[in-house]
Order: C-alpha cells, then sequence, then structure tokens
C-alpha cells in the first residue's frame, strides 16, 4: 500500500477517489483513462508497480489504461469496470 505525503490511507494518490473494499480485500482506486476519458478501477498494487516501464496499468474491465494528470477532472465511470 501507498504511503506517504503524496497519498492518503486508502493508498489513492491525491485526486483520485479511492474505492471502498470489505475487510482484508484487496483495494483498488479510479484512475481516468487518457484515451477514452472514462475512470476505471486499478488495483493499488498494480499502482504502485508504476506501470512497469510503459506507463499503462490493467483496469479490472481489463483494458490497458494511461492515466491522465492527476490535476485533470475525473472522467465518468467505465461501465465494465463497476
Amino acid at each position: 500500500m501507498l504511503w506517504g505525503p503524496a497519498f492518503g490511507e486508502t493508498g489513492a494518490k491525491m485526486g483520485e477517489r479511492p474505492v471502498v473494499t470489505m475487510a482484508g480485500g484487496p483495494s483498488w482506486s479510479e484512475v481516468t483513462c487518457l484515451e477514452d476519458g472514462h475512470s476505471h478501477v486499478v488495483a493499488d498494487t498494480v499502482l504502485a508497480e508504476g506501470g512497469i516501464g510503459t506507463g499503462r496499468f490493467p483496469a479490472r474491465c481489463g483494458r490497458l489504461i494511461a492515466p491522465v494528470a492527476l490535476s485533470a477532472p475525473e472522467g465518468p465511470p467505465c461501465p465494465l469496470c463497476g
């Protein structure tokens, strides 16, 4: 889980809306995709890896997303990430 001045207790980066999970389950954050403009759900453990050199992250819906800048407004939720 991420921690520090730029991160909250949920592991979400500032500007991201954390997704509430059941106790003991994985934690997820919503990240807006550069290509489709939707807010996708991505596991915090995947975000912590930093995109493994590509800067892209697999979302719950299966799409490989490139995140927008954290200062950008959040997009509408992805209907498939639900």
